[in-house]
């Protein structure tokens, strides 16, 4: 299973309107540092859910702060994000994250505590289980790449041991090989590549999201 759960975003299919949606996004990054203090939260699958239906409360207030009308269209947020739409592998998680791009918007990371913690401590060896839930985050697609490169830049003095044992690359170098690695498995990702991700947003911004897609 995918250790990255995101909720499906809506494309923007006019390359003129991604300035001005990355703008919205980044409306919602802030919110979700006020209420938060930082662009993660970890805890179990049932903290995390709890986590992201209090965001979607804080950008519904603040959408009717600024517009008072929008109050009618109000939804909330259990039934923006209703419990059938966690997968079980995340709902019964005891190590879910929540994490905010200032651009792509929000993504779930199931085992992100212990790829943290293979940064923090790098494994013993290729056959250590924390190098193999390194690497699953590596192999997997779905994992944005600044996830691992926030990670490494997190934790420099112990990213080249780290990615030295889930490898077995004995020379790998964060520094000058990390972009290549996270280029042959995401090709489609990276500078220039990736468009603002809206995630489901309160129904009182929706209409305003969906005029630029």
């Amino acid at each position: 299973a995918s250790l990255l759960k995101r909720f499906p975003t809506l494309v923007f299919n006019n390359p003129a309107n991604v300035e001005q949606a990355a703008r919205l996004v980044g409306k919602h990054h802030a919110i979700f540092l006020d209420l938060f203090g930082a662009h993660i939260v970890s805890g179990t699958g049932g903290d995390i859910i709890a986590a992201y239906r209090s965001f979607l409360d804080a950008c519904n207030q603040a959408s009717v702060a600024v517009d008072p009308e929008a109050s009618a269209l109000v939804t909330a947020a259990e039934q923006i994000a209703p419990d059938d739409s966690f997968p079980p592998e995340l709902a019964e998680s005891d190590d879910v994250a929540l994490y905010h791009h200032p651009l792509m918007g929000v993504s779930f990371l199931v085992c992100y505590g212990q790829v943290e913690a293979a940064y923090r401590t790098p494994p013993a060896d290729a056959e250590d289980p924390a190098a193999e839930v390194l690497r699953g985050y590596v192999e997997d697609k779905t994992v944005p790449g600044y996830v691992l490169e926030d990670l490494a830049a997190k934790y420099p003095d112990t990213v080249d041991a780290a990615y030295r044992a889930a490898l077995s690359s004995p020379g790998f170098r964060w520094e000058p090989d990390g972009a290549a690695l996270l280029r042959r498995h995401r090709p489609d990702s990276g500078p220039g590549k990736d468009v603002p991700g809206v995630s489901p947003v309160p129904s009182s911004l929706i209409d305003e999201y969906r005029r630029l897609s």
